[in-house]
Order: structure tokens, then sequence, then C-alpha cells
């Protein structure tokens, strides 16, 4: 399978489209960056239930996952330690901030990554199938969030 359709359907999840029908699946304005952006530090910080996660938390998970998947296609047999990946409750504005550019890193990284190889092994490929359908639920889950944060 190549890459492409996995890297376009990638960078839709996470970043608007150049062209203005270039939706396949998502919102207009509803990419992972431009949900992101449009929250603060205390929205990120707000549970939306007593003891839950937080839109903060989903993003650093959402971060911690890109890693961890860019290191296992390129052969990193490391075993992660999924709590750690929801450690993230509350930011300040600073690491508001950093926690995005962070995000946007390990995207930006895997997307460059994919964008080296023509076709992926079928592990891989799964992969970064799971990627997608993965971060896209964490989208989707951060807009109903914010609804709440929101009122």
């Amino acid at each position: 399978m190549s890459t492409n359709n996995l890297v376009l359907l990638l960078t839709e999840t996470f970043e608007p489209p150049e062209a203005p029908d270039g939706f396949s699946y998502s919102d207009e304005g509803a990419s992972l960056q431009e949900t992101l952006d449009e929250l603060s530090s205390m929205d990120a910080s707000t549970p939306t239930v007593s003891g839950g996660t937080t839109i903060a938390g989903h993003a650093e998970h959402l971060r911690f996952f890109l890693h961890f998947v860019h290191e296992r296609m390129k052969g990193s047999m490391e075993v992660p330690d999924w709590d750690e990946s929801w450690r993230v409750r509350e930011v300040t504005p600073a690491e508001w901030a950093s926690l995005k550019s962070d995000v946007h890193h390990a995207y930006e990284g895997l997307k460059a990554y994919l964008r080296t190889t023509e076709t992926l092994a079928e592990i891989n490929e799964r992969r970064a199938m799971a990627i997608v359908v993965h971060t896209a639920y964490h989208v989707g889950a951060i807009r109903q969030m914010m609804k709440s944060v929101r009122g």
C-alpha cells in the first residue's frame, strides 16, 4: 500500500487542508491543530466529569502515542507505559503552548518518516492506519469536551 493516502488522512486529522475541497472525513475547522489552538490553558485543564481526564491529558496522550508508534515503525521494541501517557492533567499557559508544539512536532516527525517510505510492511500499515483512527477518536473526544468546558 502506498503511504500517500495515509499521509493525506493524517494531515487532515492534524491540520486544515490546503484546498477548500480537501476534506475526506472531517468538518471544516475540526483538525487537531485548529481545535487545540482554540483552547486556553484553563480550558485544557478543566475536567468535564469529576475525576475525569482533561483536554491537556488527551493532548499529552496523543503526543505519547505518536512518538511510540513512530519509534515502533523504526524498529523499537520498547514497552510503553500507557499510564504515563495520561500523566498531564493541568497546564499553565506556557506548558499548554509547549504541549501543543510537542504534539505538532511528533506529528511532523511521523509524517516525514511516512513520506520517506514508498510502501509500508503490513505491520506498519496497520500502525499507520491506527494512528489516523486513534487520533480522529481523540479529536472528537476533545471537541466534545470543549463543548462542556465552554458551557
